[in-house]
């Protein structure tokens, strides 16, 4: 079971974040441009060969992509990357193979987007917790708070966000960047 359904869960999502991650990157010298681009297209027509592979060794098509498509998000995102393209093209180049991990990683960074803002709620929720009800709590479990408060919540939620696109991944940098100050200055004026 593991083998068969959790590890091609797990390759999936790692080939795609790690395509993300090649892909995402702006300023790079057009010889290695190049070479990251060949060996993209290089994966991305593996993982086609894969599919046809599947298709091919099953009596139905139809059943092949079935069970395709049940293995994770990850894969039905690839193969309807696929699909939006003319898989009946004779001569794919490399440009095909692009346009497809271009097509597959297209919207990947809302996902980072979702962690920060997650990250953001939770520690506008614990600050508020610990201002409300400091008094009420004993002094382990507020320094317990305090310390998921000023270090997780906004490396996390930084971390999370660099990874993202656009004006919202500076918007949300500078906001946990700001937060760790102001986590910071409230455990200093609780314990001085």
């Amino acid at each position: 079971m593991f083998r068969k359904e959790v590890l091609p869960r797990i390759y999936s999502w790692f080939s795609r974040f790690v395509i993300y991650m090649l892909l995402k990157r702006r300023f790079l010298l057009k010889s290695h441009k190049d070479s990251r681009n060949l060996k993209i297209s290089e994966f991305i027509k593996e993982l086609e060969d894969y599919f046809s592979e599947k298709k091919h060794s099953n009596n139905s098509n139809n059943k092949a992509v079935e069970n395709l498509k049940v293995k994770s998000k990850s894969f039905r995102s690839l193969v309807s990357s696929f699909n939006a393209y003319d898989l009946n093209k004779t001569d794919k180049d490399d440009e095909f193979y692009l346009q497809v991990a271009h097509k597959w990683v297209e919207g990947y960074e809302k996902k980072f987007h979702k962690t920060s803002y997650l990250m953001l709620f939770l520690f506008i929720l614990f600050a508020g917790i610990v201002v409300f009800f400091n008094q009420h709590m004993s002094t382990s479990l507020v320094n317990l708070i305090y310390l998921v408060l000023i270090f997780i919540f906004p490396i996390i939620g930084f971390a999370s966000a660099i990874l993202g696109k656009g004006w919202r991944m500076l918007c949300l940098c500078i906001t946990h960047f700001i937060l760790f100050f102001i986590g910071v200055a409230m455990y200093l004026l609780v314990y001085l």
